[in-house]
């Protein structure tokens, strides 16, 4: 039999909380009753032992009762004020169509309003200018955008090339094909044997990929919603040389022997006297202009 030498955790098992009484609410009837008594000089503590709820319910009771009847001007006797609330939270208040619409050209009226998150818009203010009936909120403002068919949906990528250029390059790649006659012949054009100079992109702090926009399913490729491949503005551009199985970029050329380095030494200093013996013509040319001009001494 294996043995366990694993020691035991020293942890608190979980502890589960028993409530006093069910959560269940209380009759219009007993409601008045409880109110009366306490109002009457009655202890909540015993008040609670005899009814089935807590002393802090109890004393909220009292306080929301005393807060309805200081608001509808009646009397803590009114039956009214112990029915049924509809509900203590912020009043359904419905939007008429012009306000929702107003609210959906606000989100999609360019690029910046579409990509910005829903707690960033309601945070800086986008729809206060519209003087809505109720404080609009993430909530409702994401619901009235889902109803309206729009979603946080990735941009479409603009494609880098049309469709003359794509046709040209289909018809290129078909006549250099590496399977001449079937598939995995490799009889056709031998890649391998190509160096191809080029540039690509190198983003960076860029998160691809996490971009979402307000747009509906049609509204991908929208000019507010869709992004370019390439950015040439936020991009390092490095250019290499690009070779069949092989990673990039990079320069795949091979170690210059001392004989090219002596080459292109003697080829470098040609160069260089061939552009000296150009600017010793071209400077007496130009300082003979100047000084027709009467300015000898202008650069």
């Amino acid at each position: 039999m294996p043995v366990n030498r694993r020691k035991p955790r020293k942890t608190a098992p979980s502890k589960i909380y028993d409530p006093k009484t069910a959560r269940r609410e209380l009759p219009p009837e007993t409601k008045a009753y409880a109110v009366g008594a306490m109002t009457a000089g009655v202890s909540q503590w015993r008040l609670a032992k005899q009814l089935p709820i807590t002393q802090s319910a109890l004393s909220k009771l009292l306080l929301r009762t005393q807060a309805r009847s200081e608001e509808s001007k009646l009397p803590l006797w009114d039956p009214h004020l112990y029915e049924t609330d509809v509900g203590r939270s912020r009043p359904e208040i419905e939007l008429s169509p012009e306000q929702k619409a107003a609210i959906i050209a606000v989100a999609t009226q360019d690029k910046e309003a579409r990509e910005k998150q829903s707690w960033q818009a309601i945070a800086d203010g986008d729809f206060d200018h519209l003087r809505l009936p109720i404080k609009l909120s993430v909530t409702t403002f994401e619901n009235l955008m889902y109803q309206s068919g729009y979603g946080r949906r990735a941009p479409g990528r603009k494609p880098t090339l049309n469709d003359a250029q794509r046709k040209r390059r289909l018809e290129w790649a078909l006549a250099h094909n590496p399977d001449l006659h079937e598939y995995g012949d490799r009889l056709g054009f031998n890649f391998q044997r190509v160096i191809f100079t080029d540039e690509t992109p190198a983003r960076v702090g860029e998160q691809r990929g996490l971009l979402r926009a307000w747009a509906k399913e049609d509204e991908i490729y929208h000019p507010d919603v869709k992004r370019p491949k390439i950015r040439n503005n936020c991009a390092l551009q490095f250019y290499g040389s690009f070779t069949y199985d092989a990673k990039g970029p990079c320069y795949i050329y091979g170690t210059e022997s001392p004989e090219a380095k002596k080459l292109a030494k003697q080829a470098l200093d040609e160069e260089n006297q061939r552009n000296k013996e150009q600017r010793q013509q071209l400077v007496p040319r130009a300082r003979a202009a100047l000084r027709e001009l009467g300015d000898a001494n202008a650069n």
